[in-house]
């Protein structure tokens, strides 16, 4: 397998774990708040991963939103939406 193709199926992993992530939280929220903060921080985390992956970085072994959103860089679109989220990281 070349080493696109392994990217394409890392970032195509992490968008999907995201996905069932962010639709836990939603079916959690009304029942178990706390839990479902922690879904959706793992939901943000794993969409960012899926981000700094499709620009051909590598994200460190970290869960805190701020420092993903860094290894992206300031100068990327969606950094400020990132950044935006980073208190979820005390969910993690």
């Amino acid at each position: 397998m070349s080493a696109m193709s392994q990217n394409r199926r890392r970032v195509a992993a992490f968008m999907k774990i995201g996905a069932e992530e962010l639709q836990a939280a939603g079916r959690l929220l009304a029942d178990f708040p706390d839990q479902s903060m922690f879904f959706l921080q793992q939901s943000a985390e794993k969409f960012l991963r899926a981000v700094i992956e499709a620009e051909g970085k590598t994200a460190s072994i970290t869960h805190n939103i701020r420092v993903l959103a860094d290894i992206l860089g300031e100068d990327h679109p969606l950094f400020p939406t990132f950044v935006d989220l980073q208190d979820l990281s005390s969910a993690a």
